[in-house]
């Protein structure tokens, strides 16, 4: 019986390990990327779900840098023990309590790698043979403020894995939600003025800005800290020192301007020319670095580090574009520059597009300052029989495609020295606006009259547009019958007034006028102008005025009249007196 007994607790306790070995394979798998799997995930999802207010995660963060602090997020997970993530918050004190009584821990001032460490140690001390995983899930806000030279000084609430960098990013951003329409106005201005200045330095190889107050920030911490920030070193060197993450109640400081400092820079041909506050210690690195390489025309054989006193470096690069000379130390006013190679524009030649009643349109290879308007009329097999050369034009491209472009600014500097009378502005400002992007050129006097000053040397990007005849005009205005109307050959502007059935009673005849076709000139009619395919005529009502002008012209009326009548009473009395006399 005995042995009967020992053969069924034997094969309940083979049953029950496999059971739970396959429970193990089967849940966890073998592999730990398995075991940190869908459970995880799925336990996360919470927290990976998409807020629209919550700020994004910011800076990459080093775990080695990092301080973690109060309500920093952290996900736990300990292979075999438990199959479930825990999620540790990091306590208002600096603590964090520890799931399945492995106690507490104080990570007050901790780094995220030493966090992680003293988890680890706490955990292997109770399991040797437990892998911990801990990893920073989501971290803290925190409270921080902002002040000195920047759009909007304030108190934020920020992701401590922000750094200052990152802050002031934020702090000198526009958020026309919450200023007011005269802060709107003030900053357009203030980027007007920025991208007139940025225009004019553009391919020059030099900078308008300063930088000084990216050398000199000053973050105050709560623990008395001072943090001296330096945005441009951070590029070259210790992250961490010149540009922190942000903690609890630190108040960035961040210096304006001033008008004199020692000054090093980088110019020519570099993607950021730079002039930068010296600061003793500088070497060549910094500017490197915080020029963005090197454009596609520098002369990598032609840069030199030029010294204030006159002595002159040639600095050298490898294939790569990487520094051979030793990182030098720089002195106040040391400049390097980059010279710029010499670039063959080949643009002797170039392509036209002639569209239209052509024979054979399309595009065609002109030569520089030499192939003239006949010769690729003459390459396009000349005009159809369809061609209208009254309307015929060359459209030429201005060079201009900034989306940014501010045609009222352009007219306001037209107009600034002009002798115009304030009330020419609406009329200027209008016609400007419409000005067409035209050749002065008549395609009639040149191809039926033979006026060669006519044949215009073309330019590359020209279009070259022969319409259809229209074979009609468009009466519109005060007619009793609107539309258009056949074209015929030199008809006066009477026949085609009668041919839309004549004046309605409210027509203005006197004010009638003739629009051309190709120009939009208005041309007031006589015997001797004609009516041109495609033209259009307007016949307008008599000009109605408001009643305050009304007002106003009677009122002028009336002080003329009385002004008459005062100099006739004058005259009156006069010659009373002298023949009283």
């Amino acid at each position: 019986m005995k042995k009967i007994n020992l053969i069924i607790f034997l094969l309940l306790s083979t049953l029950i390990v496999m059971g739970l070995n396959a429970q193990t394979v089967g849940e966890f798998g073998t592999d730990i990327d398995d075991i940190l799997g869908d459970k995880l995930k799925s336990k996360t999802n919470s927290l990976n779900k998409l807020d629209p207010n919550e700020m994004p995660v910011g800076d990459v963060i080093d775990a080695d840098l990092y301080v973690v602090g109060p309500n920093d997020r952290l996900s736990l997970k300990i292979i075999p023990i438990a199959d479930q993530e825990e999620i540790l918050k990091v306590t208002a004190d600096g603590k964090i309590a520890l799931p399945r009584n492995y106690g507490v821990i104080d990570v007050k001032n901790k780094t995220l790698n030493e966090t992680i460490e003293l988890i680890s140690e706490k955990i292997n001390k109770s399991n040797p043979e437990a892998k911990v995983f801990v990893s920073l899930l989501k971290p803290r806000i925190v409270l921080i403020s902002v002040e000195g030279n920047v759009k909007n000084i304030g108190t934020y609430n920020l992701p401590a894995s922000y750094r200052v960098s990152t802050v002031l990013k934020i702090a000198n951003s526009s958020d026309s939600k919450n200023n007011s329409t005269a802060a709107i106005i003030k900053s357009e201005k203030l980027f007007d003025k920025e991208k007139e200045k940025l225009s004019n330095y553009e391919n020059s190889g030099m900078t308008f800005k300063k930088t000084y107050y990216q050398r000199n920030i000053k973050v105050f911490s709560r623990d008395g800290l001072l943090r001296e920030v330096d945005l441009l070193k951070s590029k070259v060197e210790d992250y961490e020192k010149y540009d922190p993450f942000i903690r609890e109640g630190d108040r960035i400081v961040v210096p304006y301007d001033r008008e004199d400092f020692p000054t090093i820079s980088i110019s020519g041909e570099v993607n950021s020319p730079m002039m930068l506050h010296y600061k003793e210690g500088d070497k060549i690195s910094v500017l490197l670095n915080n020029s963005y390489g090197f454009t596609e025309y520098a002369d990598m054989d032609n840069v030199y580090l030029n010294y204030a006193d006159g002595k002159r470096v040639k600095l050298k690069f490898d294939e790569n574009n990487n520094l051979i000379n030793d990182d030098i130390v720089l002195s106040s006013g040391c400049i390097i520059n980059v010279g710029k190679k010499i670039v063959e524009t080949n643009d002797e030649i170039g392509v036209v597009s002639v569209m239209g009643e052509v024979m054979n349109a399309g595009n065609y290879i002109i030569h520089k300052d030499k192939t003239k308007l006949s010769e690729i009329i003459k390459q396009a097999g000349g005009f159809s029989e369809d061609a209208y050369l009254p309307l015929a034009n060359i459209i030429r491209n201005d060079n201009k495609n900034s989306i940014l472009d501010d045609p009222m600014k352009d007219y306001s500097l037209f107009f600034q020295n002009s002798d115009l009378t304030v009330e020419d502005t609406m009329r200027f400002n209008l016609d400007s606006y419409l000005k067409k992007p035209y050749v002065t050129v008549d395609f009639v006097k040149l191809f039926n009259n033979d006026e060669l000053s006519q044949d215009v040397i073309l330019q590359n990007g020209d279009i070259i547009r022969i319409p259809k005849n229209p074979n009609r005009v468009y009466v519109f205005g005060r007619v009793n019958n609107p539309g258009y109307v056949q074209f015929e050959e030199g008809k006066s502007i009477d026949w085609y007034i009668n041919k839309a059935n004549g004046f309605t009673e409210g027509a203005d005849i006197e004010r009638a006028r003739i629009i051309r076709a190709n120009t939009n000139v208005w041309i007031k009619p006589d015997e001797n102008i004609v009516v041109k395919d495609g033209d259009m005529i307007y016949i307008p009502s008599p000009p109605q005025l408001s009643k305050t002008t009304e007002v106003m012209q009677n009122q002028t009326y009336i002080s003329v009249i009385t002004a008459l009548a005062t100099v006739g009473f004058l005259i009156i009395q006069i010659v009373s007196l002298s023949t009283a006399k």
